[in-house]
């Protein structure tokens, strides 16, 4: 699968420095790769998860995702806010849901696993049954892996970050000099995502 990459020299809140970032926002402005991710998706979710009969999109990247497939599929959707909104109705929870619905959660990328955790336990608060995350990019942190275990949370990811720089290498993008440089990058992800505070 080929995905936009940019490498860039970009600061978090603890200005620690991210020698890659993966924009999947990017290819919203893309039929083309828009199409294609989204049929990806929509593939996913009815090889893993036929019973689904709720989409919830991970605010914000995972909203335009998660609104064309359940379009697509004709099947209900809500998203779900990292808080709740300070004005308004304060929901926390946007669009019509019912106890037991069974929903498949879309996430565009996933890095330490907080924001699905957080949408995760939202969720569960409503009597929702989860059946599992789709994301498009997932970073494959060990950490994340085994919180997503503990917490019996499924999850199926288009690509991860093995496949992009391997991807990227093959293709010329990445030279052998940076190729390494990612590779030793996601040997530390566990210790940097600690401390990471990006909201890809």
């Amino acid at each position: 699968m080929q995905l936009i990459l940019f490498y860039i020299n970009k600061k978090n809140a603890n200005d620690y420095v991210e020698p890659i970032y993966i924009d999947i926002r990017y290819t919203l402005g893309s039929v083309v790769e828009r199409t294609f991710i989204i049929q990806k998706i929509e593939d996913t979710l009815i090889e893993y998860y036929k019973m689904c009969d709720l989409v919830a999109g991970v605010s914000t990247a995972g909203i335009p995702f998660a609104a064309i497939v359940a379009n697509n599929l004709c099947l209900p959707m809500c998203y779900v806010r990292q808080k709740s909104k300070a004005n308004g109705m304060g929901k926390r929870i946007e669009g019509r849901i019912n106890k037991h619905q069974k929903t498949v959660i879309i996430e565009d990328v996933v890095y330490s696993g907080s924001n699905v955790l957080n949408v995760f336990s939202a969720l569960r608060k409503e009597e929702l049954d989860i059946l599992g995350v789709i994301s498009i990019f997932s970073y494959d942190i060990d950490d994340c892996i085994r919180d997503f275990k503990d917490n019996m949370i499924h999850h199926q990811s288009l690509t991860n970050f093995d496949e992009v720089i391997s991807l990227g290498f093959e293709k010329g993008i990445i030279n052998n000099e940076e190729y390494k440089q990612l590779l030793h990058y996601k040997e530390n992800l566990s210790k940097q995502a600690l401390y990471s505070n990006v909201t890809w």
